[in-house]
């Protein structure tokens, strides 16, 4: 059995485990929260270049045609 100083210990030791762990699911968390607006941008930016190619190369072949 263990006594009122152990059990404390245990406790102690148990919610200073808790606090470490909730600071590392924040960060985690605001980590992952960069990495969406970075995936966005980067659609953004992918986006508007397939769309300028796509202009471009629609001119060449309306130029072709006539």
């Amino acid at each position: 059995m263990m006594t009122n100083a152990e059990l404390e210990k245990k406790n102690s030791d148990l919610m200073s485990q808790v606090t470490t762990l909730q600071g590392t699911v924040q960060e985690l968390e605001e980590e992952l929260a960069e990495t969406h607006r970075k995936c966005d941008e980067i659609r953004r930016v992918r986006e508007k270049t397939l769309s300028f190619s796509f202009r471009n190369i629609m001119r060449t072949f309306d130029v072709h045609a006539a």
